[in-house]
C-alpha cells in the first residue's frame, strides 16, 4: 500500500507477513551446503530439535519414527541400547546394504554413530529421501541420507540444564495361559487314569515316571485344570525334602520378573559468541536400568562446536565423544536366553521368590529349582553376561575462504572412530552328582574382543553463487577421499577350570588351549565430482551432478566408475503473474529428477564387534587353515570355497521421481506429492554351483529390484488467533512396492541370511516376480476348496479309538512380504500461551511377520493357542478327512465330528501336527501405534525474570509407545520386532532371543540462564 507523505507528523507503519515464502525455507543438501526449498528438484524433509526431542529419545534415529514419509524406523528389539534400522523407499540391494547413509555436519559418518550421538546437540535433521538427492555423496548414498546438523552457538551468552526422569514398562506380552499347570503326559485324554478322573499322584509323590498327568517338575504346561489343592511342586531335594504349593495359577508372576525400567538423562550446554565467533559445548549422562534385571547402560557425551570468521576466511571446529558402557545379559542362543527361560516357566510358579538361588534350596540350580529341563532364570542372568565398552570419536575442521563475493574455496576434513571392548562370559556350573534333573553342565568360557572402525573423510570444493541478470548459477566442483580402516582381535578360552565367584574372569582360568583370530581391513575411495545449479527469475531451477569414483575393493582396471543426476524445479506461483496475487494459493511447485547411482555391494558387517571389512578382499582368493590337512596332527591350508566372477561391477540404481507441492490459505494448509521408480541391476550375490568346479559358491553380477511408490503430506492449521490459540494437523502416507524382477543362473529363489530364526519352519528369500524379503514355509495340505487335509492315527491307549491330524505338505508356501507396503504418520499439536499438547502416531500394513515365539509357546503349553479347545480332543477347524470308496480311490469329504488329540502329543510333542508347520504362526504385521504424547509449559518470562540469572524455564511430561493396536491374531509380540542381524537384509521373523517390547512414561526439567 502506498500512502502519500503530507503534512502529517506522525505515519503508522506496519509489517505484513509474507505467506508466500514457503519456496525460502533453507534445505542442507549434500556437502552441507543450503539451497532454498524452490530450487530444490527432489523430495526432502527438515526436523528441528524440537521435533526430534520433544520425547527424549536417546537415540536420535527413534525420534524420527512416522514423522517423514518414505522413512521407515524399525526398532528390531527393547534392549538398553537397541540399534534401529533406517531404510528410505524400500529395499534395493538384495544381500547388500540398504540402509540411508549418515552425514554429521557435512562428514560421512556410520549408522552406529546413530546410538553414540545426544540428541539434544542435534539443531535439525534434513531427509533426503532418494538417490536424486545424494547423488554428490557417491555409492554408500544410493539409499538416501540423513543429513543432520548440531548446533552451533549464536550472538547471545546462555548456559541451559536439563534433568529428564523416565519409567519403562512392558507394553505388549504374549497371551498366556492361567488354566492349567505343569505336565507333559501325551495321549492322556483317553486314559484309564483320566476316565477315572485321576490327574495326580494320589500317594501326593512326585510322578517320576510319568504315571499321571500332573508332574510338578515339568517346563512344559500341559497338566490338568488348576484346582487349588496341594501338590508337590519340582522334585525331591537332596535333604529328602519336596517343595509343597498350591495348584493354582500365578499370572502376575511373568510380569513381574521383569523391572520396571528407570532412564535418567542429565545434560549442560554452554552458547554464546558474536557477529564473528560462535561456539556450543555440552556434555549429557544417560544412565538406562532396563527391564531385564541386571541389564544397565550408561553413555557419557561431550561435544565442543565452534567457528570464527578472520576477514575471508571462516574456520569451524566440530568435535564430539561419546562413551557407551553396557552390561547385559548375553542371549547368545535359545537355552541361555532369559525369555527363552521365562517361556519354560510354567504360570504356577512363584517365580520371582527365585531370584536368590545361591541361598535358597528352592531356587539352586541342582536338586532346588522346580523345573527339570531348564534353568532358573536368575541364574541365566548370573551366569551369560556380556559387557561393552564403546569410545566414539566423531569431529570435523572445516576451512572456507571467499576468493570473491561470488566464489569460495573449501576444505574438509573430517572422521568417526569407534573403539570397542568386550568381554562375554559363562560361568562354569557342574550338575551335583545324583541330581534327577536334566539340564546340562556348563564348562564355561571367557571371550574377550576387542575391535575399531576408523572412517576418515576429506573434501576439497570449490564453490560459486553468483547472478547474470535474471539468471543464477551456483556451482561446486570438488575432490572427495575416503579411507576406512577397521581390525579386531579375539581370544577365548573355551571351557573355565573352575567357576568363577563375583566378576572375576580370567583367561588363564581354563582348561586346554586358548582360540583367537584376528583380522585388519583397509579400504580406499577416491572421487571427483561436480554440481550445477541454475535459475531463472526465481521459478525455474535446473539441476545437474556428476561424480567420478574410483575405489580399492574392485578388481584394478574396473575399479571406476562414473554416475550423474539431473532435476529441476518450477515454481509456477511465481511464474505465472496471475497467480501471483490469490489469495488462497500461497506456492506452488512442480518438481522432477533422474539419477544413477552406483554401489559397490561386497559385505562389510561381522560378528565381531564394530569390524566392518568395508569389502576389502572380498575378491581375493582365501585359503582358511585346514586342520588335519596334509596330514594328521599338521595344520595346512585349503583354497576358499567361493569364486569371483572376473570383472565384478557395482549394483547400479537407476531412480526417477516427480512430485509437486503446494501451500494455501496463508500457509494454513500445505501438501505435497510424490511418486518415485527405482530399478537395481547388476545385484551382487553368491549363489551355489557345482563342486566339480572346485568351489561351492560364485560371487556374480546378476539379478535385478525394482521399487515403485508414492508419498503424500498433508499439515494444516485449522486454528490460529490472536490470543495464542494454535491448533496444527498432519499427516504422511507411503506406498512401496518392491519386486525382485530377476535372479542369477535362473534361480527360483535366493535365501537371505542373519533372519535370527530359531527353527527351519521358515526362513525369508528373494523370489522373482514377489516383493522382497518374501517369508517362505512349511504348511498343511489342503483339498481344492480350501479344508485342511487329515490323516488317520490311533490312540496308543485304545487302538480302536480313531483320531485325526492334520498333514504336512511337502513342500513349502510363500505367505507373503515382510516389509509394511503401507505406511500412515499422524501428528497434532495445540498451542496456547506457553502450554503445547503435541502426539504423534504410526500406522503400518500391507505384510505379514512369522512369530517364532508362537512355536515356543506351543511348546511350553504357555500360550492360549494351545488351550483353545479346553485341552481336549476336538475337531479340526475347516478339515477334511479320507474316505475310501470300493475301488480303493481316495476323497476327502467335510469333517464334521472326527476327533483331534487335544494334549501335549499334538500341541507340544509332534512337530509335523503343530509346532512345525509355519502356516500356525505367520499372523499379518500390521500395526497402530500412539508413538509419542507430550505437554509442555514454558514459565512466562515476567515470572523467570524475577529470579535474577534465570532467562527462561520450561517442564515437559511424556510417553513413548503407549498405546499399540495389533489384529486379534497377533497374540505374540510386537510385529516391529525381528531378530535380524546387523547389516542383513532377513526382517520379518522374531524370536526369544529378544525382550519384550516396552513404553515409557517420564517429564523433564529445562533451566536456562
Amino acid at each position: 500500500m502506498e500512502q502519500p507523505i503530507g503534512a502529517d507528523n506522525t505515519y503508522n507503519v506496519a509489517l505484513a507477513t509474507d505467506a508466500k515464502e514457503l519456496g525460502e525455507v533453507v534445505v542442507t543438501g549434500a556437502l552441507g551446503i543450503q539451497r532454498q526449498q524452490q530450487q530444490v528438484g527432489y523430495a526432502t524433509a527438515t526436523l528441528d530439535s524440537k521435533e526430534l526431542t520433544q520425547a527424549r529419545v536417546t537415540n536420535v534415529a527413534n525420534g524420527l519414527a512416522g514423522k517423514v514419509s518414505g522413512l521407515q524406523i524399525q526398532t528390531l528389539s527393547s534392549s538398553v541400547n537397541p540399534t534401529p534400522r533406517v531404510t528410505l523407499r524400500g529395499s534395493r540391494s538384495l544381500t547388500g546394504n540398504n540402509e540411508a547413509l549418515v552425514v554429521i555436519d557435512g562428514v560421512i559418518s556410520t549408522n552406529e554413530v546413530l546410538g553414540a550421538l545426544n540428541p539434544d546437540d542435534v539443531a535439525s535433521i534434513d531427509v533426503l529421501k532418494g538417490a536424486n538427492a545424494a547423488a554428490l555423496y557417491g555409492s554408500q548414498a544410493s539409499n538416501g541420507a540423513l543429513i543432520i546438523t548440531t548446533k552451533k552457538g549464536g550472538n547471545n551468552n546462555q548456559v541451559t540444564f536439563s534433568h529428564t526422569s523416565q519409567l519403562e514398562s512392558i507394553s505388549f506380552l504374549p497371551k498366556f495361559q492361567n488354566e492349567f499347570g505343569p505336565g507333559s503326559p501325551d495321549w492322556y485324554n483317553n486314559s484309564d487314569n483320566a476316565k477315572a478322573g485321576i490327574f495326580f499322584d494320589p500317594s501326593g509323590a512326585v510322578d517320576e515316571e510319568y504315571h499321571y498327568q500332573y508332574q510338578g517338575f515339568e517346563n512344559q504346561q500341559y497338566g490338568p485344570r488348576f484346582n487349588g489343592t496341594l501338590q508337590p511342586f519340582g522334585q525331591t531335594l537332596a535333604d529328602g525334602s519336596v517343595q509343597k504349593l498350591t495348584y493354582e495359577a500365578r499370572p502376575n508372576e511373568k510380569k513381574k520378573f521383569f523391572n520396571n525400567g528407570y532412564q535418567m538423562q542429565n545434560g549442560i550446554t554452554f552458547s554464546g559468541g558474536d557477529e564473528k565467533t560462535k561456539f556450543f559445548t555440552s556434555y549429557q549422562n544417560v544412565h538406562n536400568n532396563g527391564i531385564v534385571p541386571k541389564d544397565q547402560f550408561d553413555r557419557n557425551s561431550f561435544r565442543f562446536n565452534a567457528s570464527r570468521e578472520f576477514g575471508r576466511l571462516n574456520v569451524g571446529f566440530n568435535a564430539s565423544y561419546s562413551q557407551q558402557v553396557a552390561d547385559v545379559t548375553s542371549n547368545l542362543d535359545r537355552n541361555t536366553s532369559v525369555y527363552w527361560n521365562v517361556f519354560n516357566t510354567t504360570v504356577m510358579a512363584p517365580l520371582t521368590q527365585y531370584s536368590d538361588y545361591k541361598n535358597d534350596k528352592y531356587s539352586e540350580p541342582n536338586y532346588g529349582y522346580y523345573n527339570a529341563y531348564y534353568f532358573n532364570p536368575y541364574f541365566i542372568i548370573d551366569a551369560n553376561r556380556t559387557k561393552d565398552r564403546r569410545n566414539t570419536i566423531q569431529g570435523n575442521i572445516d576451512l572456507g575462504y571467499k576468493l570473491t563475493d561470488w566464489l569460495r574455496l573449501n576444505y574438509r576434513l573430517g572422521t568417526t572412530s569407534t573403539a570397542q571392548s568386550s568381554l562375554t562370559t559363562q560361568n562354569k556350573f557342574s550338575l551335583a552328582a545324583g541330581s534327577p534333573k536334566q539340564i546340562a553342565s556348563y564348562t564355561g568360557f571367557v571371550q574377550d574382543l576387542g575391535s575399531s572402525l576408523t572412517r576418515l573423510n576429506s573434501d576439497a570444493f570449490l564453490s560459486m553463487d553468483k547472478t547474470f541478470g535474471d539468471i543464477t548459477v551456483q556451482a561446486i566442483v570438488g575432490n572427495n577421499i575416503q579411507q576406512l580402516d577397521s581390525r579386531y582381535n579375539y581370544v577365548a578360552s573355551t571351557a573355565l577350570a573352575v567357576p568363577v565367584e563375583g566378576d572375576v574372569f580370567n583367561l588363564n582360568n581354563r582348561i586346554g588351549n586358548l582360540e583367537g583370530r584376528s583380522a585388519r581391513a583397509q579400504s580406499r575411495l577416491y572421487a571427483y565430482y561436480g554440481d550445477l545449479t541454475l535459475g531463472y527469475k526465481d521459478f525455474f531451477y535446473l539441476h545437474g551432478s556428476g561424480r567420478y569414483d574410483n575405489v580399492s575393493i574392485l578388481e584394478r582396471g574396473n575399479r571406476s566408475f562414473f554416475y550423474p543426476a539431473v532435476d529441476a524445479s518450477f515454481v509456477f506461483t511465481n511464474a505465472v503473474s496471475a497467480l501471483k496475487d490469490l489469495s488462497f494459493l500461497d506456492y506452488g511447485k512442480i518438481r522432477g529428477g533422474i539419477s544413477k547411482v552406483s554401489q559397490v555391494n561386497l559385505g562389510g558387517f561381522t560378528s565381531n564387534g564394530v569390524f566392518n571389512t568395508g569389502g576389502a578382499y572380498s575378491l581375493a582368493q582365501t585359503f582358511p587353515l585346514g586342520l588335519g590337512f596334509p596330514f594328521p596332527s599338521k595344520s595346512g591350508f585349503t583354497a576358499g570355497g567361493t569364486l569371483v566372477q572376473p570383472g565384478l561391477k557395482p549394483e547400479d540404481t537407476r531412480s526417477i521421481e516427480t512430485g509437486i507441492e503446494l501451500s494455501f490459505l496463508k500457509r494454513r494448509v500445505s501438501a505435497a506429492a510424490t511418486y518415485y521408480a527405482q530399478k537395481s541391476t547388476n545385484q551382487t550375490v553368491t549363489t551355489s554351483i557345482s563342486g566339480a568346479a572346485g568351489a561351492q559358491f560364485v560371487l556374480l553380477n546378476a539379478g535385478e529390484v525394482q521399487n515403485r511408490g508414492v508419498e503424500l503430506d498433508l499439515n494444516m492449521t485449522p486454528v490460529r488467533v490472536d490470543n495464542g490459540l494454535t491448533i496444527t494437523v498432519g499427516g504422511n502416507f507411503n506406498y512401496n512396492a518392491n519386486e525382485v524382477v530377476s535372479l542369477p543362473n535362473g534361480l527360483t529363489q535366493l535365501n537371505l541370511t542373519g533372519s535370527g530364526r530359531q527353527s527351519t519352519n521358515a526362513d525369508l528369500f528373494a523370489i522373482p516376480g514377489q516383493a522382497f524379503p518374501s517369508l517362505v514355509g512349511t504348511y498343511y495340505q489342503r483339498t481344492a476348496d480350501g479344508r485342511v487335509k487329515m490323516s488317520k492315527v490311533s490312540d496308543p491307549n485304545d487302538p480302536s479309538l480313531v483320531r485325526y491330524v492334520p498333514m504336512i505338505a511337502t513342500d513349502t508356501k510363500n505367505f507373503g512380504n515382510t516389509q509394511p507396503k503401507y505406511r500412515y504418520g499422524f501428528n497434532s499439536t495445540i498451542s496456547y500461551k506457553g502450554i503445547t499438547l503435541a502426539g504423534q502416531a504410526e500406522m503400518r500394513t500391507g505384510y505379514v511377520v512369522y512369530n517364532t515365539i508362537g512355536e515356543n509357546l506351543d511348546f511350553t503349553g504357555i500360550g492360549t493357542r494351545s488351550t483353545q479347545f479346553d485341552r481336549k480332543d476336538f475337531v479340526y477347524p475347516n478339515s477334511a478327512i479320507p474316505q475310501t470308496d470300493a475301488a480303493g480311490n481316495v476323497t476327502y469329504v467335510p469333517n464334521t465330528s472326527a476327533l483331534t488329540p487335544g494334549g501335549s502329543e499334538f500341541w507340544a510333542n509332534t512337530a509335523s501336527w503343530n509346532t512345525g508347520v509355519a502356516e500356525n504362526y505367520v499372523t499379518s504385521g500390521k500395526f497402530f501405534k500412539i508413538r509419542e504424547v507430550t505437554l509442555g509449559y514454558t514459565l512466562p518470562t515476567t515470572l523467570v525474570s524475577k529470579i535474577g540469572f534465570v532467562k527462561g524455564a520450561s517442564v515437559n511430561v511424556f510417553g513413548r509407545n503407549i498405546f499399540t493396536w495389533v489384529p486379534k491374531e497377533n497374540i505374540y509380540t510386537d510385529p516391529e520386532f525381528s531378530g535380524t542381524s546387523q547389516g542383513s537384509n532377513a526382517i520379518g521373523i522374531n524370536t526369544v532371543l529378544q525382550t519384550p517390547p516396552t513404553k515409557f512414561y517420564g517429564a523433564t526439567l529445562n533451566v536456562t540462564l
